[in-house]
Formats: structure tokens, C-alpha cells, sequence
């Protein structure tokens, strides 16, 4: 199956240069991957909004112009929750406040290829973790310090956040 991906980022030769990286990373893994870019935050949501659920992955630079992507990440979240978002940027300072939109990594700029194999592979380990299992019962996905469980929902009598 391909997996879609997204990258934004409002410096042209960043989009380039993870573009490259990003391939490269899927080509090691074998996958197959449909990737498009966009240097405009805007670009970026509305290619969301017109395909909701294409989506897997979308990595995001956090300081852009008009739209942050701390911003952008959230609104993207509303429209997929299921999107895993990757915040990559030159700086640290914004780590706790991306928690906020609850990206699926943080990763400091510039991306490299083992940086990106590992976190592809961690996307496809999660979105396994809560897929149909083969037993009839249904499964509940829950996340608990980064890890996904599957718990059975017959098993579940109380659910608290």
C-alpha cells in the first residue's frame, strides 16, 4: 500500500532537500510512497481539506510565515485526527509547545534519512497497532508513553481521561 505523504516548509530548498531524504528513506524500506510539498502553509491545508483521509504522514516546519506550523498542525489534526504529524525545525525552543497539537515526532532540522526510515517504520508499527486484528473482537487503540496497545472492547468498563 502507498503511504502519502506530505512536507511543508516555507524555504524551497528545505522542501527540496527532505523531499530527497523522505524518498530515500521510503526507497530503504521498500515502500512505495506518493510525496507532495508545498513552501505555503495554506497550499498545505487546503490539499488536506480537498482529501481528508489521503494523508498518513505530514512534516511541518514550525516557524512559517502568515500560518505557524504549530498553527497549521492543529488544524490539520481537526480535519484527520489520524495524520501523524512531524514537527522538523532549526530550533529546540519549540518542543514543549508542540506537544500541544500532539505531533507524532519533533525532530531538529536538517532531517536525515535514518531519522526518517525510523519514524516511518514507528508510523506503520502505530497505525498496525489499530488495525482490525483477526480475532472478531474489536480492539480499542490506546496510546500510553508513546506505545500503542490493543485492548478488547468487551474488556472495557470505564474509560477516563
Amino acid at each position: 500500500m502507498d503511504m502519502n505523504i506530505l512536507i511543508c516548509d516555507d524555504n524551497s530548498d528545505v522542501v527540496i532537500q527532505e523531499e530527497f531524504v523522505v524518498e530515500e528513506a521510503m526507497a530503504s524500506l521498500k515502500k512505495r510512497s506518493s510525496i507532495r510539498t508545498f513552501t505555503s502553509a495554506k497550499e498545505c491545508l487546503a490539499a488536506v481539506k480537498e482529501n481528508k483521509k489521503e494523508f498518513s504522514i505530514v512534516f511541518l516546519d514550525i516557524e512559517m510565515p502568515y500560518i505557524s506550523g504549530l498553527e497549521l498542525g492543529k488544524k490539520i489534526k481537526e480535519i484527520n485526527s489520524m495524520i501523524q504529524i512531524i514537527f522538523v525545525t532549526s530550533f529546540e525552543k519549540y518542543s514543549l509547545s508542540a506537544y500541544d497539537v500532539h505531533p507524532f515526532y519533533y525532530v531538529v532540522k536538517p532531517l536525515k534519512m535514518e531519522k526518517v526510515r525510523e519514524i516511518v517504520l514507528s508510523v506503520m508499527q502505530y497505525e498496525q497497532a489499530g488495525s482490525v486484528s483477526i480475532s472478531d473482537s474489536p480492539k480499542l487503540k490506546v496510546e500510553i508513553n508513546r506505545d500503542v496497545i490493543a485492548i478488547p472492547v468487551r474488556g472495557v468498563c470505564y474509560i477516563e481521561k
